[in-house]
């Protein structure tokens, strides 16, 4: 351990200079927390020259079974803000304004425009000053109150199922030949005109092999990527849209298929997808206090896994999420 230290020293002295050198060890830093626990000789070794080995998660017969007994039920989904039926749809197509996510000021639509909104983009810490408990915001460390820190148009996100369905609609998937029996499944959302709509989404085995990772055309137009939590910089590259996608998933899945994650209504609302058998860890490992609290993936990837995940300044990695869950 020691001759590796001083070698990872010295690998990190010659490709930094004075002003790079505190960035460069921030990130070594990173990835070597990130790593799984070493148990044999093959798991060690330098930042730069260390490679990870594959991680099968293989599911014996006795845990496949195991499965079933962790589906929620249908009160359970409901409880959680699932859709559990495909809804009726609303006149939210008529609606001429709507109240902003950032600010939550209200708006109207025809006078949206790209510095529209002063918000606070981060949630807010406690800390004192002067012996006093006081509340800043991590993104500019301004007290509650204060004027927002960042600009860009105003946003918002549909909540009654009636409305997210007139935008675009739910589905259910249809039965296919040979299902897969768990599929773990994690999605980046943008905000665009309709609310929030898919960006890109992940789905691994059982195995934690990836069967789908796209990136996806949104229907209506982007207001804003949300970069900052979604990782996502440009859709250029894409070149599914979400029926593409739900084409895809039915030659993968169907109503028997188990679906995996973390506040996974959230993702179904995405994939506009009604699903019967989802198992969600954001149930499994519930918050002390009760709903509407939850632990964050992170947090119980750190008691339960030791492993730091979303500590990228780039935005969440939706494949390291859904392994995460796995």
């Amino acid at each position: 351990a020691k001759e590796h230290a001083l070698e990872q020293e010295r690998q990190l002295y010659l490709k930094s200079n004075q002003k790079t050198y505190a960035t460069l060890r921030m990130g070594i830093l990173r990835r070597l927390i990130k790593r799984p626990e070493a148990v044999d000789t093959r798991d060690v070794g330098i930042d730069g020259q260390y490679t990870a080995r594959k991680q099968n998660i293989i599911l014996e017969s006795g845990q496949l079974a195991l499965l079933d007994s962790l589906v929620m039920t249908q009160e359970q989904q409901t409880l959680h803000g699932y859709p559990t039926s495909i809804p009726e749809p609303s006149d939210a197509l008529l609606v001429d304004h709507r109240q902003c996510d950032r600010c939550s000021n209200r708006y109207m639509i025809r006078d949206n425009h790209n510095s529209a909104c002063t918000f606070h983009w981060s949630r807010m810490r406690s800390d004192k000053r002067d012996g006093q408990k006081i509340r800043l915001y991590r993104c500019c460390g301004q007290e509650k109150g204060s004027p927002g820190c960042s600009t860009g148009p105003h946003v918002f996100k549909l909540s009654d199922f009636s409305d997210l369905h007139t935008f675009v609609p739910f589905t259910r998937l249809s039965k296919t030949e040979k299902p897969m029996r768990l599929m773990a499944l994690d999605c980046e959302m943008a905000y665009t005109e309709a609310g929030m709509e898919l960006i890109r989404v992940t789905c691994l085995d059982h195995n934690g092999n990836i069967k789908l990772d796209e990136l996806v055309k949104t229907q209506y137009p982007v207001l804003d990527l949300n970069s900052k939590w979604s990782g996502i910089t440009s859709l250029e590259t894409a070149t599914k849209d979400l029926d593409d996608i739900k084409q895809q998933l039915s030659g993968l899945i169907d109503q028997t298929t188990i679906l995996l994650g973390h506040g996974l209504e959230n993702d179904l609302i995405a994939l506009r997808l009604v699903h019967d058998s989802v198992i969600d860890t954001a149930q499994l490992f519930p918050h002390p206090t009760g709903l509407p609290f939850r632990y964050a993936l992170r947090e119980l990837s750190k008691q339960h896994l030791h492993r730091f995940i979303q500590d990228s300044s780039a935005g969440h990695d939706s494949k390291e999420d859904a392994m995460t869950c796995l």
